[in-house]
């Protein structure tokens, strides 16, 4: 199957105008919805109307016997016309004999052809994507109609002068189209009479929606200039944002460290002998020894040991534990001598412990003691 001609024409699509230009000698008949044609003629008796929806013809060969692929076809005249169809019609026959048109479906999306083509006639059940007819040759009329409303604005200009475009009103909404999808070169002032700028400008809009695909351009310049001063605006608080959320993950990292250090520093003070390996985890470890305190709680006792303990150089922890079900801290460590013992245990008791001596003896010129203390 290939695609052998092509033919284009404006299509009647049902409630159609009449248009002329005498000065040109052009006529014909269009739809009053689709987008707006203009002849640039002098003449008086100039009707401007609403034209067409072009339509192409596309003559395909199909050898003897073979079966005609719909949605092959759909596609090869997309691809011919670089665009999407609107309207899909299948004529079969010779191009220079009588042909018969088996259907015409109005689809918005190819992809869902076999959907419409199953719900549009019982009879084409069975027709599927391939059709079961052997052909010698087919036509394919396909009809292109990007534009058949604009933002939602119908022009009916069915004047028969310029003067009577004016008066019936239908003008402004024509300017404001031509403004509105033109306006990425200059701002167009275009005043009631100025017949000849508005012929142009509708000419030059036609060709600009038709090189653009049938879409209006985005002006970058045009929307930067009004949006300018937000945009900055917008660009420096993200910046700001972004240095604030910064400079507070360094304080917090900073924050970390400090506590990290302070953590470590408090237990090799109050457990000299101990291993390191993460002082928090180490210290949490010894609150989950006794279900009745936090890992607050112990930082407090441990705090407190660790100031009296910084002014006794005569006392030297060996080690620090928990009792199950115990609030207290219970402490083996060294002293000079017993003078040095009671001198600690008063100063933890000055300080709103509670301490009891469990045991303590004396060999080799060093005190050893257990002693058990409680906030």
């Amino acid at each position: 199957m290939r695609l052998v001609g092509t033919e284009k024409w404006l299509r009647p699509h049902g409630d159609f105008f009449y248009w002329h230009d005498s000065a040109l000698e052009l006529s014909g008949i269009c739809h009053r919805d689709d987008w707006p044609v203009e002849w640039e003629g002098k003449s008086a008796e100039l009707n401007l109307l609403v034209p067409c929806a072009e339509t192409v013809e596309c003559w395909v060969d199909l050898p003897q016997g073979v079966k005609l692929d719909i949605e092959g076809i759909g596609y090869l005249a997309e691809d011919q016309l670089a665009t999407d169809l609107t309207e899909l019609h299948l004529v079969l026959g010779n191009k220079e004999d009588n042909r018969q048109q088996l259907f015409g479906v109005n689809i918005r999306y190819l992809e869902k052809w076999l959907a419409v083509l199953k719900s549009h006639d019982s009879s084409l059940l069975s027709m599927y994507s391939e059709s079961e007819f052997a052909l010698q040759e087919g036509v394919v009329v396909a009809g292109v109609e990007p534009l058949l409303r604009r933002n939602n604005v119908t022009l009916n200009l069915a004047a028969t002068t310029y003067e009577a475009l004016v008066s019936t009103g239908a003008l402004p909404a024509a300017k404001s189209l031509i403004e509105t999808e033109y306006a990425e070169e200059q701002n167009w002032n275009i005043t009631e009479r100025s017949e000849m700028a508005y012929w142009s400008l509708l000419s030059r809009l036609r060709t600009n929606l038709a090189v653009r695909r049938y879409g209006p351009a985005i002006n970058v310049r045009k929307y930067w200039a009004k949006y300018r001063r937000v945009a900055m605006l917008v660009t420096v608080l993200v910046a700001a944002e972004i240095l604030l959320f910064g400079i507070q993950a360094w304080k917090l990292n900073q924050e970390k460290a400090a506590l990290q250090e302070a953590q470590v520093a408090l237990f090799r003070e109050v457990v000299p002998q101990g291993r390191i390996v993460n002082a928090y985890s180490q210290l949490q470890a010894l609150a989950s020894e006794s279900s009745s305190l936090s890992v607050n709680d112990v930082y407090g006792a441990l705090t407190e040991l660790s100031e009296v303990l910084s002014s006794h150089s005569d006392i030297r922890f060996q080690r620090v534990d928990l009792r199950a079900g115990s609030r207290a801290l219970n402490i083996v460590l060294e002293a000079d001598d017993f003078v040095a013992l009671d001198r600690f245990s008063s100063a933890l008791q000055a300080k709103g412990l509670q301490v009891e001596i469990q045991s303590s003896q004396s060999r080799n010129g060093i005190t050893s003691a257990r002693i058990k203390v409680e906030q």
